[in-house]
This record gives C-alpha cells, sequence and structure tokens, in this order.
C-alpha cells in the first residue's frame, strides 16, 4: 500500500495551507494518527516547541500571496518528483486538496492548479439582474384588403368627382361676347342680368310679349379690402346710353346686347366689368328643382294672373315653379319694380346658400343635376371659369350674411323723361354711393335710401 500524503484541515478555515505543511511525516511511517501541527521540520526531543501562528493579513491582501506561494509550491514538488525517487519503491504522494476561498465548509475541496497561473478575473456579484430575454417580435397584422380597397376608391373619388363637374359645367357653360375696354378698377366687378325672353330652353313662359330685355340687374363688387356688397340695379332706371340717348336700363340690352349693356352699367357706376353673367329666368325653376326646393317668404297674400303666382302671406316651401313667379310677380307688388328686386335677392340668396351646404355637396346625385341645370340656364362672359363662377357664387353668400345688399339712392320712383316711367337716382348723392362701392367704404346706411319726398 502506497503512502499518501494526508489532507489537512487548517484549524481557521479562512487560512490557506502553508507550502511548509506539506513536508510532514505520513501517519504510516510512525504508526500514529496523524496530528495537525505547524512544524516544518523535526527538532530534538528537548527544543521542540510549537510553531507560534503567525497573524493572519487582510483577505483582500492575502489573496494574491497566496496564489503565488501556491504556484512556487507546485514547481517545487514537481520538480523534486522528478529528481528523487521515492525511498523504499514508494510511489509519490499526491498533491493535497485546498478547501475553497469562499467557502466555509472545511471538508469541501478545490480542484488543482495548474503551473500557469492566470490573472485573477473580476468577481460578478450575486446582486446583478440576470440578462434580459430577447422579445418575441410582435406579427404584423396584414391590413384587410377590402378596407384598403375601399379607401381607394373613396380617395379616387373625392377627387374625380370635382374635376369631373368641373368639366361638365365649362362644357355646358354658354359664352356671350360681353366685356369692353373699360379701364381696370380695383377689386372685382360681376353682373349678372336675368333675361325675360320667352320660350326656349331656360326661357320664361310663353305669354304674347316679344323680344328680349333684362329682367333684372345686379352689380356685384368685392373690394381690395375684401367687402362685397350686392348692388340691385332698377331696370326701368333713366340712363344715357350710347348712340341711343337717354332711355331705362334694361333698353341697353335690346339695343345692343350684352356689350352695350355692360358699356352702360360701367359707364353710370365708373366700375370695371370683370365678369358678365346671364341668366335664363326659366333656368331658375330648374336649379330651385334639383335642390329639391327653397323656403320664401312674403307677408301678404298674391295672387297674379301674369307671374301665375298664387300666395298666401307667410313663409313656404317652394318649388322652382313657384319660385320663378315669386320673383317675377311686380304688379301686384305695392312697391314695384324695388319690391320685386327684393324677392329676386330673396330667392338668389336661398338658392346659393342650400347649394353651398353639406347636404348639397356630399350629395353626388343632387350636385350632379345642380351642376347639369346651372350650367344650362347661364351664359357667361368668354373669360369666365367655372371656378370663377363658384367665387362669385361665395361673394354673393358673403353680402347677403353681412346685410350689404339693396339700391342706390333714388331720388323719384316715378320720372318721365319721354319714355314713359321711369326711376331717377340721386343726382348728388350717386356718385359718391359708387366711390365708396369701389373703396370698399359703403356701409348699410348707405343702401336703399330714398331722397324724393
Amino acid at each position: 500500500m502506497s503512502d499518501s500524503l494526508p489532507s489537512y484541515a487548517p484549524k481557521n478555515p479562512r487560512r490557506r495551507p502553508r507550502p511548509s505543511d506539506l513536508s510532514r511525516p505520513s501517519s504510516s511511517a510512525t504508526g500514529k494518527a496523524a496530528t495537525p501541527t505547524r512544524a516544518v521540520s523535526s527538532p530534538q526531543p528537548s527544543e521542540q516547541k510549537e510553531t507560534p501562528i503567525k497573524p493572519i493579513p487582510s483577505r483582500r491582501s492575502a489573496l494574491a500571496k497566496d496564489d503565488s506561494k501556491q504556484a512556487r509550491h507546485v514547481r517545487a514538488v514537481s520538480a523534486s518528483s522528478k529528481t528523487s525517487p521515492h525511498p523504499e519503491g514508494r510511489t509519490p504522494a499526491a498533491l493535497p486538496s485546498f478547501p475553497p476561498r469562499n467557502s466555509s465548509a472545511p471538508d469541501q475541496t478545490i480542484p488543482s492548479f495548474s503551473p500557469t497561473v492566470s490573472p485573477a478575473q473580476p468577481r460578478i456579484s450575486n446582486s446583478s439582474p440576470p440578462p434580459s430575454q430577447p422579445r418575441a417580435k410582435r406579427k404584423k397584422r396584414k391590413f384587410p384588403i377590402a378596407l384598403s380597397l375601399s379607401m381607394t376608391l373613396l380617395l379616387v373619388l373625392l377627387i374625380a368627382w370635382p374635376v369631373f363637374l368641373y368639366t361638365l359645367v365649362g362644357n355646358h357653360l354658354g359664352r356671350v361676347d360681353a366685356l369692353s375696354t373699360f379701364p381696370n378698377t380695383p377689386g372685382v366687378t360681376y353682373l349678372i342680368a336675368g333675361s325675360d325672353a320667352r320660350g326656349g330652353e331656360g326661357g320664361a313662359p310663353q305669354d304674347g310679349t316679344t323680344g328680349e330685355r333684362t329682367d333684372s340687374l345686379m352689380l356685384i363688387h368685392k373690394a381690395e379690402n375684401g367687402k362685397t356688397v350686392v348692388v340691385s340695379l332698377p331696370r326701368d332706371t333713366d340712363v344715357e346710353i350710347a348712340d341711343h340717348g337717354h332711355n331705362k336700363l334694361n333698353s341697353a340690352y335690346a339695343f345692343g346686347g350684352p356689350k352695350l349693356l355692360v358699356q352702360t352699367v360701367e359707364n353710370l357706376t365708373g366700375l370695371k366689368v370683370d365678369h358678365f353673367v346671364l341668366v335664363k329666368m326659366g333656368g331658375v325653376a330648374q336649379i330651385v328643382d334639383a335642390l329639391g326646393g327653397v323656403n320664401l317668404c312674403l307677408d301678404y297674400n298674391v295672387k297674379d294672373p301674369k307671374s301665375e303666382l298664387t300666395w298666401k302671406a307667410g313663409c313656404h316651401n317652394a318649388n322652382g315653379h313657384t319660385a320663378l313667379a315669386f320673383a317675377r310677380m311686380r304688379y301686384q307688388d305695392p312697391r314695384g319694380d324695388i319690391g320685386r328686386q327684393e324677392r329676386q335677392r330673396q330667392v338668389i340668396s336661398k338658392v346659393v346658400k342650400k347649394a353651398s351646404s353639406s347636404s348639397v355637396l356630399l350629395n353626388p346625385l343632387t350636385t350632379y343635376e345642380l351642376a347639369m341645370a346651372g350650367s344650362k340656364a347661364l351664359d357667361v362672359d368668354d373669360s369666365m371659369s367655372p371656378y370663377a363662377l363658384a367665387k362669385l357664387a361665395f361673394a354673393y353668400r358673403s353680402a347677403a350674411n353681412q346685410g350689404l345688399l339693396g339700391t342706390p339712392p333714388i331720388e323719384s320712383l316715378n320720372y318721365r323723361n319721354g319714355h314713359g316711367s321711369s326711376i331717377k337716382l340721386d343726382s348728388q348723392k350717386t356718385p359718391e354711393f359708387f366711390k365708396k362701392l369701389k373703396n370698399g367704404t359703403l356701409e348699410k346706411d348707405d343702401l336703399n335710401v330714398f331722397t324724393g319726398k
């Protein structure tokens, strides 16, 4: 049985065995139980003394020293086993095992050391959090194909439908040569004329009247400051017509058509007419029917065979035929042509307000019918586009919302100047009235002023 070196457990578990402890004799050679001593050699009996235990240095400072001592001891044992064979044929003693540094139990062993000393590794704190696991990727939901196609179709319709309506109106609008060479003035001015032509597409009902005149005239001016005013020019106003002397304003259309009418209005007001719109009175009925009717108000009863209007005092929903008669009726109005112009402005205001409402604009069928009816009922100058026509509608609505609608100052409602009963504008206040209109300084109090006795 080969002898082996004993394993020693130091009294202090924190102290590592010293290299001198390995030189103690084994228990098999003496026949007695091995007792751990701290003597390095076997002195004479009279001189045996217990080796004093030196103070243990602090753990941090001792770790590096212990590592170097253990490495030197291992190298020394390895060299001696090669050069000096063990006596009596015994095999070399096994290297002792040492308890782990950080263990408090004396019976635990640590693995044998390699001759090569590796640098000390950084200690990892037990309190450090475990490495986080990578999150699983969320699967992207596929966008429903049906919903995607619906949104694409809706986007196409929102773009294509207005373009289609714009083209439709532009192709069906009538064109007339109306504008003159009058010098430009600030702002934008529109002239709207209502034709009283009988019969034909868009014409008024046939009642035996021949020829064509303007049943109503409206001047809409948007000044540079944005202020918009609608001025109704009485059709019987006494004016100077080029090459025709004094006559009623609507006679200019009968004498020379839209061009002479525009020229006469420009000479009267001092404003350049930028756009001209001729409304066929029969087309008003078609526009109102396309909108599903409008609500109109009149505070007295009417039964007029000439205009075919039958009305009970109050507010009623009127269809196209009734709305046209409402706008044309004159002989049973106590104020004559002035009262008729107020009713015409009421019809136009209600049409513009309803046509620009969301219930109409978001209804494709209604917008199509309105576009067809409106384009067939209107003749415009050569330079007017559907976009300019829309701007005219919004300008009219702006003036109506602010209550800036009315007539110029009137001096007489029964002026006689060789062409029957006519209306005479106030010769002193009228020039100042149109000057304020051009500058955008006209107020409500300047409208509907009657200065006659």
